[in-house]
């Protein structure tokens, strides 16, 4: 297993060498993390803040999905992929502005598939017509910008993009875009594993889980589906950052040639890794989701550990969160039905931390409509203590 994931990270490497010949840059030594047995418990007590937003409900603003998350200062940019829009709120819930600049033609959009800060603006990348486009804080429409090619995500990098997709045989495909002149430098998914589960023949373009395989927290991070190394940008150049070894939890070679089915149903039934996505991360702690856990990888210490649900004494509990473009945040979204269900028995039993966030779940409780806009709940990653 080991000797294989090396094998990938080898072929990444020489890819590399490749593209840079001239270059006397040396590539980092990759460094192998192991699976530590120890748990890690994801509560109040780990992480440095939490707080709610409870998002304003108006006519202009009645929002059916968040897909992405991007956030600046005391503002929020929220993408609604269903509905063609971004909603822009303040941390306190009040809605600052809607774009639905939706039309095929000049200053418009037909499908909007990301955002992220960029720059002192809003990037929205569209998929139809392909372009992005950039927007100020409040919501105003600045500049837009072509491209050849769809993407289905992306993340600021400095003063450039990191474009990224699922392209030919289902092979993601990586695109460090110049913004500037509007050249790009794209790097295709190393074959190893992919080629064995996922890209056998033309057409097939299966995906096995949802989430970010792209994200934009203290760096730019990004991973491949079937391969147990996170990757960053370096100057404008991708680099593996960690080799996790999950021990007992690593995919054994024999599923990758199952059926589908079979193979998923194996990998659900014994806790196999397959994929790592939706990394939150700061210079001491990375967090991610994988298809069965979330784990956290103790950058000092070289620890990799997994956890539950991020649990909270609120009693608010949940696997699931978006990460929260260019911070070092993660979300996660209640619909205002479930936020006051769960909380229906809980401020009943009088169970309620007695303190401010306490006192401020209670009021927004009583304030919102099992229809409103949902309550966001923001977690912010600690940083260890000098």
């Amino acid at each position: 297993m080991r000797k294989i994931i090396l094998i990938i990270v080898s072929i990444f490497g020489l890819l590399m060498a490749g593209c840079n010949r001239g270059n006397e840059r040396r590539i980092p030594k990759v460094e192998v993390i192991p699976f530590s047995e120890e748990s890690f418990k994801l509560d109040e007590t780990f992480f440095a803040q939490i707080s709610l937003v409870p998002l304003e409900t108006t006519e202009q603003a009645l929002i059916r999905d968040i897909d992405a998350v991007s956030m600046v200062g005391d503002t929020l940019f929220l993408l609604d992929r269903r509905q063609l829009k971004v909603f822009i709120y303040l941390t306190d819930g009040k809605l600052v502005n809607v774009i639905e600049d939706i039309g095929n033609g000049p200053k418009e959009y037909s499908r909007i598939v990301d955002i992220d800060v960029h720059n002192g603006a809003l990037a929205v990348l569209c998929d139809a017509p392909t372009k992005i486009m950039y927007y100020t804080y409040d919501g105003e429409f600045v500049k837009e910008q072509r491209l050849t090619d769809y993407w289905g995500t992306f993340a600021s990098l400095g003063d450039n993009f990191c474009l990224y997709r699922r392209g030919a045989l289902g092979k993601r495909t990586l695109n460090i875009f110049e913004e500037r002149n509007g050249k790009g430098n794209i790097l295709t998914q190393p074959d190893g594993r992919f080629v064995a589960r996922e890209a056998r023949e033309r057409g097939n373009t299966l995906s096995y889980g949802r989430g970010r395989f792209l994200t934009h927290s203290d760096e730019v991070f990004f991973t491949w589906p079937f391969d147990y190394t996170i990757y960053t940008i370096q100057e404008g150049k991708p680099y593996p950052c960690y080799t996790l070894d999950f021990g007992k939890q690593s995919l054994p070679d024999e599923l990758l040639e199952l059926e589908s089915d079979d193979f998923l149903k194996s990998c659900d039934e014994e806790k196999y890794i397959y994929t790592i996505r939706d990394i939150v991360a700061n210079e001491d702690y990375l967090l991610f989701k994988t298809n069965p856990w979330i784990f956290i990888l103790d950058r000092k210490e070289k620890k990799l550990m997994s956890c539950g649900m991020i649990k909270n004494d609120l009693h608010l509990y949940d696997f699931g969160y978006l990460p929260v473009s260019g911070t070092e945040k993660l979300v996660q979204v209640y619909p205002a039905y479930r936020f006051k269900s769960q909380l229906e028995d809980v401020i009943k039993r009088d169970e309620l931390p007695k303190n401010k966030l306490g006192e401020e779940v209670i009021r927004i409780y009583n304030e919102i409509d099992e229809e409103d806009n949902p309550v966001l709940l923001f977690y912010q990653l600690p940083k260890k203590r000098v």
